[in-house]
């Protein structure tokens, strides 16, 4: 409680009301759809390593389990422990590897 009061200090944008109130309730699979071809190409957003365009491709046979899961989530009032898990790696671009920039 203490510790998300703090990170919650260094929020500088905050929705505003209306907009808060259209994040709230169950989820629809259109909407998701439009949500996830909206997601940047040739990343992976999660710890499964899938790529978005995976998730497109393969939409017709898992999206509605996948709604119906976040869903089951919202109800619930939390995630499963293995979606409040990530995975950051640096990864080198350019430039001297041994000297880290910001």
């Amino acid at each position: 409680s203490s510790a998300c009061a703090e990170l919650l200090t260094h929020v500088s944008l905050v929705l505003s009301f209306h907009e808060s109130e259209a994040c709230k309730g169950l989820l629809h699979q259109g909407k998701c759809f439009t949500g996830l071809q909206g997601m940047a190409r040739g990343k992976t957003h999660g710890c499964d390593g899938l790529p978005m365009e995976f998730y497109l491709k393969f939409w017709h046979v898992f999206g509605d389990d996948l709604v119906l899961l976040l869903n089951s989530a919202f109800h619930l009032g939390s995630l499963f422990p293995c979606q409040c898990q990530s995975i950051i790696t640096f990864t080198f671009k350019k430039g001297d590897c041994l000297e880290p920039k910001k």
